[in-house]
Parts: structure tokens; C-alpha cells; sequence
């Protein structure tokens, strides 16, 4: 019985720390969108977080414009309305 208590508070702790582990990964892979953008490295910026599926749809709007603005693509500039 007490096997059974271990075991599953160890699998209660796992799901906790990939959760965590997967929340860390999220943020810092915005934070570097967001240092690519403040260094002007627009492309890096939108290789990741073109594929992201993220709430932070402000970042991805901005990254959009800038491309967007950039380049006058108005598929970008739509995708930043949305976004936005």
C-alpha cells in the first residue's frame, strides 16, 4: 500500500516538473524574440515564433509589423491586425 502512495505522488511531482519545465521553455524562447527584436535580427525573431502556438499574441503581432513594414507584405500586416 505504502508502494502505492510513492509512487504515485512521485508521478504527481513528474507531471509538476515537466508543467514547469515546459512553461520555462516557452518563456525563455520568448525572451529571446524579444532580444532578436530589440537587436533588430527580424528573421530570428519570426523562425521562432512562426511555429509557436503561444497566448502572447502581441509579440507575434509586433514581429508580423515589423516584417510586415519591412518587406510590404500586407499577408504579414493582416496576420499583425489579427493579432493584434
Amino acid at each position: 500500500m505504502t508502494y502505492c502512495v510513492i509512487i504515485w505522488s512521485y508521478l504527481g511531482f513528474a507531471r509538476t516538473l515537466y508543467k514547469f519545465y515546459l512553461f520555462c521553455w516557452t518563456r525563455s524562447q520568448l525572451n529571446l524574440v524579444i532580444y532578436y527584436l530589440k537587436n533588430d535580427e527580424v528573421n530570428e525573431a519570426y523562425q521562432l515564433i512562426k511555429d509557436m502556438d503561444c497566448q502572447e499574441y502581441i509579440l507575434k503581432a509586433v514581429v508580423h509589423a515589423v516584417i510586415g513594414q519591412n518587406t510590404d507584405s500586407k499577408d504579414h500586416m493582416r496576420i499583425s491586425q489579427n493579432n493584434f
